[in-house]
């Protein structure tokens, strides 16, 4: 149940319970109990109402818009479960479950579906796509087009995940409005000089158990497009070896993220590197998808032709090496597509093994 407290004329605090009801299109229906939360993580509001009557029970259904009246506020919710519990004629409980609008663009109201932006688009546009009107209150960004294809997600998941990828949340007004917000008000840096919307002392604390254990700490972070840095990802650049003899040879290299690099070695001082300039040239591979995704020797540039060898899986798209279909499964693809190399020249006093860098 929620509560209001208010001062009440006297000298006495009292506590007033607020009027509580539920209003089916025209139809006001009296509630025995209400439970209303919206838990941390959570989209939507949650709801369990206890009903007085089983007439009001049987008209109610699961999918039924419902507005539950708490005091001074409306929660606009729809009903999603029904409970009856009867341990004799006379003694039975009745409750129904119900959430906030949202919950409709999720299982099991929704099906999963399958989108594709092939230009890439606003994170905002893809989430106004999936769930309508929505209050965007944080920083927009353009979604490339390797990250803007989504398979067999519901509109909710995939409006979840994009809002995601920068820190944020997607959340429910009380009226069933939907607003994006960052998971955090207040940035990191801010934290000093910023006054805190409530402050709790220990005196306010009923209970607390407190847990001291050894923890991890982190002395650096790694910051890519992917959810964990691997040197088969698309942060792999690709770097190449031609020896003209064996104190000299041309060295390519391939950034996979299109940035304008610097070579270094691990050699001796003898060792002289010079920049002879960018290249592009064309490669033609077979490419095996798994699950809708693949990955070419090189970072690609432009892709020029493409032919399915088997199954179509429908339009690609890349980002460096890595390529993903918009249909997830299992094909092969004949692909050329033009490749850019920046070369150096390389030589060295004696006869040494090098690592060349690109950075």
């Amino acid at each position: 149940m929620i509560f209001r407290y208010s001062l009440l004329s006297g000298e006495t605090n009292h506590l007033r319970v607020p009027t509580t009801y539920l209003l089916a299109g025209d139809q006001q229906i009296a509630l025995v109990g209400v439970q209303l939360s919206c838990d941390i993580g959570s989209s939507f509001w949650v709801g369990k109402l206890e009903l007085a009557s089983i007439a009001d029970y049987a008209v109610l259904d699961i999918g039924d818009a419902v507005s539950v009246i708490v005091g001074d506020d409306t929660f606009v919710m729809v009903i999603d479960g029904k409970t009856l519990s009867r341990s004799s004629p006379s003694d039975y409980q009745l409750s129904i479950s119900a959430k906030s609008p949202l919950a409709l663009f999720d299982a099991p109201f929704c099906p999963t579906q399958s989108a594709y932006y092939e230009k890439g688009a606003l994170a905002s546009q893809i989430v106004a796509d999936m769930l309508g009107e929505v209050s965007w209150d944080m920083p927009d960004w353009w979604v490339p087009a390797i990250a803007a294809g989504f398979q067999d997600m519901t509109p909710l998941k995939i409006a979840s995940q994009v809002v995601a990828a920068i820190g944020g949340v997607i959340l429910s007004n009380r009226d069933g409005s939907v607003y994006c917000v960052p998971e955090f008000a207040v940035d990191l840096g801010a934290y000093q000089r910023t006054t805190p919307d409530i402050v709790l002392l220990d005196s306010d604390i009923y209970s607390v158990q407190e847990t001291a254990a050894p923890a991890p700490i982190y002395n650096y972070f790694v910051i890519s497009n992917d959810n964990a840095y691997t040197s088969s990802t698309q942060g792999a650049d690709v770097v190449e070896y031609v020896a003209n003899s064996p104190l000299r040879g041309m060295v390519f290299g391939y950034p996979w993220d299109g940035r304008v690099p610097t070579l270094v070695h691990s050699g001796n001082e003898s060792t002289t590197i010079s920049p002879m300039g960018l290249v592009t040239r064309t490669e033609t591979e077979l490419i095996e998808f798994v699950n809708g995704a693949a990955t070419t020797r090189y970072p690609i540039t432009a892709i020029l032709e493409k032919q399915w060898q088997h199954t179509d899986l429908g339009e690609i798209a890349f980002d460096g090496k890595n390529v993903s279909a918009i249909t997830g499964g299992y094909s092969l693809l004949s692909i050329k597509y033009s490749v850019q190399a920046y070369q150096w020249l390389v030589s060295d006093e004696t006869a040494e093994t090098i690592q060349f860098i690109l950075m």
